[in-house]
């Protein structure tokens, strides 16, 4: 797994930074280890730096990681802020992302920047 996954006990959240290319089974090992660090905290907010990630997926790859996450048992209060790449073939991955979430009535949103996405996070 090439990704990092850490709690900021500062902010209280997860941080997970994807790196380079990720396929299908390596975006739900991450999913995985994320959650799994999430419950050890007991942290509902997570941030994931995706701003240098390739995705190798294609559109239903990304809907069956949305399938898998809600199959975990993932609470509704959570709340997800990812910062997406800038080029726009990658960037619309993580919109589709972000519209099959919230029609799940999970709370995810994409923001082009860290400072933002966080700032998103801490609110409430």
């Amino acid at each position: 797994m090439s990704s990092t996954i850490t709690y900021n006990p500062a902010l209280k959240i997860i941080e997970t930074v994807y790196r380079i290319e990720h396929g299908p089974q390596e975006l739900f090992e991450v999913a995985a280890a994320t959650l799994s660090l999430a419950r050890k905290n007991q942290c509902r907010r997570f941030y994931g730096d995706c701003s240098e990630l390739l995705l190798g997926n294609s559109m239903t790859d990304i809907k069956n990681l949305v399938t898998f996450i809600k199959a975990t048992g993932v609470d509704y209060n959570d709340k997800e802020a990812l910062c997406i790449p800038t080029a726009p073939e990658a960037a619309q991955y993580f919109v589709y992302f972000e519209e099959l979430c919230l029609q799940q009535g999970f709370r995810v949103k994409v923001f082009p920047s860290r400072d933002e996405a966080v700032a998103w996070l801490l609110e409430d």
